[in-house]
């Protein structure tokens, strides 16, 4: 056989050529897409506003970054992110409480047009729904779902702490810790403190008027009344003392609520008073037509009175010639 029949015959390929040869044809498969077995989670409809975020939370943020490749843990991280935020002054601080700040009218602009938009109210629809369906709807949920206010739950703000949160957990733990229920009592003995100032004045002045110079036995009562002012004020005593402000408060109510319909009753009186009044202003106002018009009627009349002597004058043309002729007599 010749060479050129040698060069058409085809050649024998190795297994390890072929493998070779599909692994470069192959496709390499892509990196992204969704993990497989793991379930997407449905788009939720109707959602609040996004909370607004804290100085802190943006400077967390922000430092975070910088350990984006750092082999140290979560809470270290945050440790030292926290320690840092801790020594930094008010002044490095404040451009994060301004971002903090417009955050939050973000938040309180946004919170007003979705609460009164048609979404809120199918969101709480939709979330005792569940709750129902669940068996978990308690008196608390009744108040979240069926309140619209401003103070209801939905709001992720306590007013007394000025802090915001990011979720509803958050908040009721919040409102169940030790530093709410202190800064609740602090509120509640600052407004108490006149009222409780003002009572423990008139007190030891009516002691100091009652007690004789012979008599001392009012002397210890007042110093304890004294001691008693120094002691801290705990829960019980504040609830005791709200209670007391609860029934002075009603009772000033029902004093303005007397007040209150005494005033409405005289002005109904008052009202009254003044249609009447009008009333006979309008018949006051008929009369002095009618009595212009008689008016009129007798000054016409009176006009004819006056022209009556005339009438009786008798105007002769030939009496006047005759009166005439008898002066000119008399005078040839």
């Amino acid at each position: 056989m010749d060479p050129s029949s040698k060069e058409e015959l085809p050649k024998k390929v190795s297994p390890i050529m072929m493998k070779c040869m599909a692994e470069v044809v192959k496709p390499k498969k892509g990196r992204g897409g969704w993990p497989k077995g793991r379930k997407r989670k449905p788009e939720l409809l109707n959602l609040p506003p996004k909370a607004p975020a804290t100085g802190y939370t943006l400077y967390l943020n922000e430092e975070r970054k910088l350990f984006k490749n750092s082999s140290l843990a979560f809470h270290e991280i945050t440790k030292i992110i926290g320690n840092r935020w801790s020594s930094l002054t008010l002044d490095e601080k404040k451009p994060y409480l301004d971002k903090a700040e417009e955050d939050k009218k973000r938040y309180r602009e946004e919170l007003k047009q979705y609460r009164q938009s048609a979404a809120y109210r199918a969101y709480l629809l939709k979330k005792r729904r569940n709750r129902l369906q669940n068996n978990v709807l308690s008196e608390s949920d009744m108040d979240a779902t069926d309140d619209f206010d401003e103070e209801d739950n939905e709001e992720l703000y306590c007013r007394t702490c000025d802090q915001w949160f990011h979720n509803l957990h958050n908040k009721r733990e919040h409102l169940q810790g030790k530093q709410h229920i202190q800064a609740v009592a602090g509120n509640i003995t600052r407004e108490l403190g006149t009222d409780v100032n003002g009572v423990a004045t008139t007190s030891t002045t009516s002691l100091s008027t009652s007690l004789d110079e012979s008599s001392l036995d009012g002397m210890p009562n007042l110093k304890k009344t004294e001691a008693d002012k120094e002691k801290p004020s705990t829960v019980n005593d504040v609830m005791e003392q709200l209670s007391a402000l609860v029934t002075k408060r009603e009772t000033e109510l029902r004093i303005l609520e007397n007040r209150r319909q005494e005033a409405v009753s005289q002005q109904q009186a008052l009202c009254s008073q003044l249609y009447l009044l009008n009333e006979r202003h309008k018949k006051l106002q008929k009369d002095l037509l009618l009595l212009k018009e008689k008016e009129k009627e007798v000054e016409k009349c009176v006009y004819n009175l006056w022209q009556v002597p005339s009438w009786f004058v008798i105007t002769d043309p030939n009496a006047t010639d005759s009166t005439t002729d008898v002066k000119s007599e008399s005078t040839e």
